[in-house]
């Protein structure tokens, strides 16, 4: 017969049979009692074996459609293919490419990333990525194939113009991970971070380009400190600050310290592999004025906790349960900021501090780079790792020592202005 539109709306499955199928040419149109959906079917012959496959349903497929479908399966079939195995894989194809969404890759490339065996991500690292990825949001539904470098590059420079250039340069990061995933599992051919290496917006900055971070005067540390040593803010948060400032540690390298690191009767405070940038722990000297302030952290969490009180304790907490938010000595110190009208500053802006106070005053600059968790010229990660815990430890103790010291002599030049 010779299918119609009107023919396929109209016709129905008689009441004593479960399905009828109505022929033309090869096409098959099935209709069922129950449901009474209309559903495409080809047939065909190869090798002596009768095949029967699925084209869709009517009339989400249209007659056209079908007849089209039909003939495409009749060519395959002249050239020797099996039309069945050819739309197997081209369903599994299908599948694969609205599979491999950009969401769906993060969670496997990062997930892979996360479990490695050598040098797998820090916490740290795995908290700002997840900051990162949240940015990501629009491109979180979209397949990898359908993916063009035009919008990829818009989604990127929409971050880094509204977020910032450090979030921009993060992003894409992020994205070649992503991409690097996809490419070494053949689910897309080339990785199209890599096309903007030049990109005027997108490309790395160079060194002299990059903006330190906001950091106060070191003629004004006096007055600053003077008056985070006199605020309200908690004990925690005080000594947070004044111990920051005293080593140049990342705020996530000691935020999460627990009392079993500190070693107090050498005054050194270990950090861990997994909260340096470096990913190799180093021995942090403490000089005695951060010294004190740890004393009197932790007779203070004693008496609140009392016999439940540990070593495994987190050291910049109240009770030592949950050390304090990365940002709860952002906005301690900016309220005092604000409050006292100094110019914008930020936490991690006292290593810039650090480190212009040790280069004036001609500390070693392996010993600097070091306290920094900036890269060694050792030659190697093994001799970096002697040259971090051995070599210029002692150089090391000096420079924290100097930084206190120096601290303490502005606050005292501040006071003694006021009176």
């Amino acid at each position: 017969m010779q299918f119609t539109t009107k023919f396929i709306e109209s016709c129905s499955c008689p009441e004593d049979r479960s399905s009828i199928s109505f022929y033309e040419n090869g096409l098959y149109l099935r209709v069922t009692k129950v449901t009474k959906s209309k559903s495409w079917l080809y047939s065909y012959m190869l090798h002596r074996k009768k095949y029967m496959i699925s084209l869709g349903s009517y009339p989400e497929v249209t007659l056209a459609e079908a007849r089209r479908e039909r003939e495409r399966m009749k060519l395959l079939l002249e050239n020797g293919k099996n039309p069945k195995l050819i739309k197997s894989l081209e369903k599994k194809k299908s599948f694969d490419h609205q599979a491999n969404t950009i969401e769906s890759l993060y969670e496997l490339a990062t997930g892979e990333r996360i479990n490695k065996r050598i040098n797998p991500w820090s916490k740290s690292h795995i908290k700002r990525t997840a900051f990162i990825w949240k940015h990501l949001k629009p491109i979180y539904e979209m397949p990898i194939r359908d993916l063009d470098k035009a919008l990829l590059r818009t989604t990127l420079v929409n971050i880094t113009n509204d977020i910032g250039v450090t979030s921009g340069q993060q992003a894409k990061n992020l994205m070649s991970v992503i991409y690097g995933y996809a490419v070494r599992n053949d689910i897309i051919p080339i990785n199209l971070i890599t096309g903007f290496a030049d990109d005027p917006i997108l490309r790395k900055p160079k060194p002299e380009e990059i903006t330190m971070q906001s950091f106060v005067d070191l003629d004004k540390l006096g007055h600053l400190f003077y008056l985070v040593k006199t605020s309200q803010m908690s004990l925690p948060s005080k000594a947070f600050l004044f111990i920051d400032c005293y080593t140049a540690l990342r705020v996530n390298s000691l935020i999460g310290a627990k009392w079993k690191d500190y070693n107090e009767v050498k005054s050194m405070l270990n950090i861990s592999a997994d909260k340096v940038k470096n990913k190799r722990a180093i021995e942090c000297p403490m000089p005695y004025q951060a010294k004190v302030l740890l004393g009197e952290l932790k007779e203070q969490q004693k008496l609140l906790t009392g016999s439940s009180w540990s070593e495994n304790k987190y050291i910049f907490s109240e009770n030592g349960a949950k050390p304090i938010s990365n940002d709860t000595p952002l906005h301690s110190l900016k309220r005092i900021l604000n409050k006292h009208n100094f110019a914008h500053a930020t936490v991690h802006g006292f290593r810039t501090i650090c480190q212009i106070k040790w280069t004036r005053d001609k500390f070693l600059s392996e010993a600097i780079n070091i306290q920094l968790d900036h890269s060694v010229t050792g030659g190697s990660s093994v001799v970096d790792r002697y040259l971090a815990n051995e070599a210029f430890l002692p150089e090391r103790v000096k420079m924290v020592e100097h930084m206190a010291q120096f601290i303490d002599t502005e606050v005292d030049k501040y006071v003694n202005g006021l009176s």
